[in-house]
């Protein structure tokens, strides 16, 4: 009887919160996206986008603003109270903004999980607005991460082969049973920038604080739900109201243990580390939060983008063995002995970069970048931008754009090789972000993602759980895309040459 009237009660609270919602969503659409005079894009009736909301989350967004592109051309826009959304599709299109006008689409605009639930100073260089402290620190990032061997290819590659290493001996402790690799695979592949941050000793001396970092960072992206920047006004839902519990705690998490990190190297700064490096370039009188959310940017960038595409690369390479195979045959023929392949080999691995595209293609880690804002009014294609709206680059719809695919649901590398098996498209492939605020890693992300998934393949046959003739899995979208859970055998194999 009491379970009854707590659910009742359930109900009617949710009921009672659509209602509100449903009455602002109604009133927007009365005031619509107004002209004064400006030829702003096409309006989405803001109770579909509601709808979609309702039934899917942020997971459907991605092809339900692709479809309304359909109907409403590659740009269009919406209004929920003062906040005006424009969503950019196709590939031309969110090139014209981020690339052709790198400079004005350069800024980030109002961001209300920041501002509201983890970071009200905005502070950092991921969510901050493009002004000198942004600057100032991300041409700081770049410079000490050059000093660590950011670009260069030799000191890169040993780091990232380090973990390659680490990441096989866990496996084979697996002993080809079916097993959940998240953890695996995102422990390792995180480790090359954690490494670089703390320095090599950290999981050593600090193990639950180094776990408490990754572990947090990948729950913190998770609740990232950019539905809430686009339409704040959905935190009054239950579903939404969870998430930002879960974004608020895994937040502060993770600044505890890189607040650990931190301490840990002024004690004892024998080691080098970005931290040490940063300490010294700004000196005693340094900006103490700067630095944790520049440290907060960083270990979220390092944590899942390597992650959620090598984990993709898995659950695809187990469903399509015939990919698999060809894969495989390339590594035996090109990679001699018994050695991990190298950075040097890429230009010969012909057919493992058509895989690797085609993984960032079929799942586009991030499906909306990071939210951009213009810093003045501007022109796009035909339309007006006002300054200060909230820019959405539907990096989703590039990548599913059957004029450019002609089949994108299929996952099918050859798209990338042409007649002479030479790569082709492959500047098409937007994964990392365009202009001036794409991924400050992407250097790294592609080397780590190269050799963690290459190594993978030369050491293990993937494939589905006993009894299955494939994985399914769903798409799990919040800042980043990443599959459901899923169980897979990676067996132990032996060359075929």
């Amino acid at each position: 009887m009491f379970e009854g009237r707590e659910i009742s009660t359930d109900l009617l609270a949710v009921s009672a919160v659509c209602a509100g919602i449903y009455v602002v969503l109604r009133l927007t659409k009365q005031n619509g996206v107004k002209g004064n005079g400006k030829r702003y894009p096409p309006s989405l009736p803001v109770l579909s986008l509601f709808g979609a909301i309702l039934r899917g989350g942020m997971s459907v967004l991605p092809d339900f603003f692709m479809k309304s592109a359909e109907k409403l051309g590659p740009i269009f826009s919406f209004k929920v109270g003062k906040r005006m959304v424009v969503v950019l599709n196709g590939y031309d299109t969110i090139f014209g903004a981020m690339v052709r006008q790198s400079e004005t689409f350069a800024d980030r605009g109002s961001v209300w999980t920041e501002e509201n639930v983890i970071n009200a100073e905005r502070r950092g260089i991921a969510f901050t607005q493009y002004d000198e402290r942004f600057r100032k620190y991300h041409k700081q990032v770049i410079s000490i991460l050059k000093e660590f061997g950011f670009g260069i290819e030799r000191v890169t590659e040993t780091r990232i082969l380090q973990e390659v290493e680490s990441m096989n001996v866990e496996i084979l402790k697996q002993n080809g049973r079916p097993f959940d690799s998240k953890w695996t695979i995102t422990f390792a592949t995180a480790n090359v920038v954690m490494s670089i941050l703390f320095g090599k000793n950290f999981e050593q001396n600090s193990p639950k604080n180094h776990s408490a970092l990754i572990k947090n960072a990948s729950d913190c992206l998770e609740s990232m739900d950019l539905t809430l920047n686009m339409a704040p006004v959905v935190r009054f839902l239950p579903v939404f109201r969870k998430k930002i519990d879960l974004l608020r705690l895994s937040s502060e998490n993770l600044l505890k243990a890189i607040e650990v990190g931190i301490a840990m190297i002024k004690s004892s700064n024998s080691e080098p580390s970005f931290i040490g490096r940063f300490l010294e370039i700004e000196g005693s009188n340094y900006n103490h939060k700067d630095l944790l959310f520049v440290l907060r940017d960083l270990c979220l960038g390092g944590t899942e983008t390597v992650s959620s595409t090598l984990q993709w690369a898995v659950v695809e390479l187990a469903n399509h063995p015939e990919v698999q195979d060809r894969f495989q045959r390339e590594l035996d023929e090109m990679v001699p002995g018994d050695r991990l392949p190298s950075l040097d080999d890429k230009q010969r691995l012909i057919y493992s970069e058509a895989v690797i595209l085609e993984v960032y293609r079929q799942h586009t880690i991030a499906p909306f970048f990071v939210l951009h804002a213009p810093l003045k009014d501007t022109k796009l294609l035909e339309y007006d931008i006002p300054k200060g709206c909230v820019i959405v680059p539907n990096g989703y719809s590039a990548h599913m754009d059957p004029k450019i695919w002609g089949d994108p649901e299929n996952f099918r590398p050859e798209r990338f090789l042409d007649k002479d098996n030479k790569i082709i498209n492959s500047q098409k492939v937007i994964a990392f972000g365009l202009g001036k605020r794409s991924c400050i890693g992407e250097i790294l992300g592609r080397q780590s993602t190269f050799l963690f998934m290459t190594s993978l393949c030369q050491r293990f046959t993937i494939r589905p759980p006993e009894g299955q003739s494939r994985i399914s899995v769903t798409e799990v979208i919040s800042l980043t895309t990443s599959p459901s859970h899923f169980e897979v055998r990676l067996i132990p194999r032996v060359k075929s040459i």
